[in-house]
């Protein structure tokens, strides 16, 4: 019988859910990052840890940091990867912040020196944003506001900080780094709002190469190994998939008709179920191979490996 608990009420999203081995003793561990914003640990139905989190989790991943060492859980949430050990909290990694566009910054400078009021800068703001500037979080609050007392008190209160756009991480896998092995050591891989994918280094606190996209990752997955070759493919939220090698994004991306929903990698092939009920195979070069219409929407999807038998 299946282990099962009616009464858990977790609420949480596949790429949040992951079964590992913590502790080496070849029993898998449920792991649930919920939407209450908690991390949960199950041996069978029983609650080995709870740890609450910052902000609600965007995916969880479980590496191996080093062949003798226990995996470390990642935990995203925000702009930050909560990285847990042995069931405790070891380091919370932040994702830097972005630039703001030199225009929206030199719009605040001329509020501090009072060279604009409240609704002049929000005139002004409203000016760029039509322009297609990517506005920071700072301005979006000051278009809320609508009383002037209400702008000069916010512009007095940012007055001195720093402008800059938040990174949020959007989603997050793994990459296999010398050995493919199912312990074998392993790094983190980090997607951002603002278009970046971080390859973390093998401890998961500091970025080892930063790989820039044209529009920001919705999904990633990866195959091969990082020092000798691999490959990391995106799909991102218009409904394009990108392949990564050697820092580089590949050629043109494979362009969809509906935004992607899942994305398996087997071998050379990429299998992508989209929102418009359909399963799409491409090959990494972006050929097409097959589509299969299906009758109701696609949730989740995963991969099946079977394995063959040599036989003399």
């Amino acid at each position: 019988h299946a282990w099962h608990d009616p009464v858990a009420g977790l609420k949480s999203f596949t790429s949040c859910v992951r079964l590992a081995d913590l502790s080496g003793d070849g029993e898998s561990k449920l792991l649930v990052a919920g939407t209450d914003k908690r991390l949960k640990i199950y041996k069978g139905t029983t609650l080995l840890s709870e740890n609450m989190l910052l902000a609600a989790p965007v995916s969880v991943c479980v590496f191996y940091p080093d062949a003798k060492k226990a995996p470390s859980v990642g935990v995203a949430a925000g702009p930050f990867v909560f990285i847990y050990r042995n069931l405790r909290p070891y380091y919370k990694f932040t994702c830097p912040p972005g630039n703001a566009d030199y225009r929206e910054v030199d719009l605040w400078d001329q509020a501090a020196k009072d060279q604009l009021d409240g609704p002049g800068l929000q005139r002004e703001i409203v000016r760029i944003r039509d322009s297609g500037v990517a506005l920071t979080s700072r301005s979006l609050d000051l278009l809320l506001l609508e009383s002037v007392q209400a702008m000069e008190e916010f512009i007095l209160a940012t007055r001195g900080q720093k402008l800059s756009r938040a990174n949020p991480i959007t989603c997050m896998t793994t990459v296999r780094k010398d050995k493919a092995t199912p312990k074998g050591p392993c790094q983190l891989i980090v997607c951002t709002e603002l278009g970046y994918v971080y390859i973390m280094d093998p401890t998961g606190t500091a970025i080892h190469q930063t790989i820039t996209m044209p529009s920001p990752p919705a999904m990633a997955r990866t195959v091969g190994l990082l020092n000798v070759d691999y490959r990391i493919t995106v799909a991102s939220r218009d409904g394009k998939i990108y392949n990564i090698k050697d820092r580089e994004v590949l050629g043109l991306p494979i362009e969809l008709e509906s935004e992607v929903v899942g994305m398996i990698r087997a071998s050379k092939n990429i299998i992508l179920g989209c929102r418009n009920c359909t399963v799409h195979c491409y090959h990494v070069k972006g050929r097409k191979h097959w589509s299969v219409y299906l009758p109701a929407h696609i949730l989740a999807m995963e991969h099946l490996e079977s394995l063959s038998y040599a036989t003399s």
